[in-house]
């Protein structure tokens, strides 16, 4: 079932990639993406009342949408619905580190969602889960690094084991998940573990320049390779770390600029961006 999903996103990802990721209209600075796969983080559900944000992310190329949401009805089905019709697939987004040592949150909310999936009309469903479990946000990470990090992977596998057979599953991962851990028999890179479990990972290789995006992935981006397995960049808009992290002392020009430049710097086509996020990209000058 997981090869199949594989190939499913590549079918998907080469579609994409003929159909393009340009704007849709004149006026304001659009983003005109190169890569098959613009995608944008959407961490406040209030906003699919207001159609600035879905027609702004439209507009800027984006076919997908990665919606983070504890309600399930009527007003998520005719957010889908209406971004589906844009040609934009929707994601159902969670993450809390919390999961990792108390996993019960996570597979009620998982249950859930599976009803709404099973009940909802084809148009209305989400196209696949997407986690965003950090486990460098619990605050004993530093005194217990290694076995947090071990039981972040144990739930990624026993997700995605759950999710083969029902949805596709991305998961975002730090551009640092170098650590060494156990999997399947052998010691590896946890980055190597986590691309191997998800359907496709998402880096976060948060850097103001493309160079440094790609610098920050490339370990990353070989396994996806040497996997089959299609990965995406992710860009920050917004950090408290330094300048250098993202994009929103630049503006929308700069920025888009180098995202297009990555295709420089990588030939593996199974690749997108994602951007972080719609309201903090909604409101970057250009």
């Amino acid at each position: 079932m997981k090869k199949l999903m594989r190939n499913w996103w590549i079918v998907l990802l080469s579609a994409a990639a003929l159909n393009g990721c340009g704007p849709q209209d004149a006026g304001a600075l659009k983003f005109e993406s190169n890569l098959p796969i613009c995608g944008v983080w959407w961490w406040h559900d209030s906003l699919i009342s207001d159609d600035r944000y879905l027609n702004f992310a439209a507009e800027n190329g984006v076919n997908e949408i990665y919606l983070s949401t504890g309600r399930l009805g009527g007003a998520e089905g005719a957010f889908i619905e209406k971004a589906r019709a844009r040609g934009i697939s929707v994601f159902w987004l969670q993450g809390d580190y919390t999961y990792i040592e108390d996993p019960g949150e996570i597979w009620g909310i998982l249950r859930d969602f599976k009803d709404y999936q099973a009940s909802a009309p084809e148009n209305r469903r989400f196209a696949g889960v997407h986690l965003d479990i950090e486990p460098q946000q619990h605050p004993e990470y530093g005194e217990r690094r290694r076995e947090i990090l071990e039981d972040y992977l144990a739930l990624i596998m026993e997700l995605s084991a759950d999710l083969s057979a029902e949805c596709p599953m991305d998961i975002d991962i730090s551009s640092w998940f170098d650590d060494r851990v156990s999997y399947r028999g052998k010691e590896v890179p946890l980055y190597e573990a986590l691309i191997a479990e998800a359907d496709r990972v998402f880096v976060m290789s948060y850097r103001d320049t493309a160079e440094e995006m790609f610098a920050l992935a490339r370990d990353e981006i070989a396994s996806a390779e040497a996997l089959g397995k299609p990965i995406m960049l992710g860009a920050e808009l917004y950090s408290e770390e330094g300048d250098h992290v993202s994009y929103g002392e630049e503006g929308r020009a700069y920025m888009y600029e180098q995202l297009n430049l990555l295709r420089t710097y990588i030939d593996y086509p199974a690749i997108g961006i994602a951007i972080h996020h719609i309201k903090t990209w909604f409101d970057l000058e250009d």
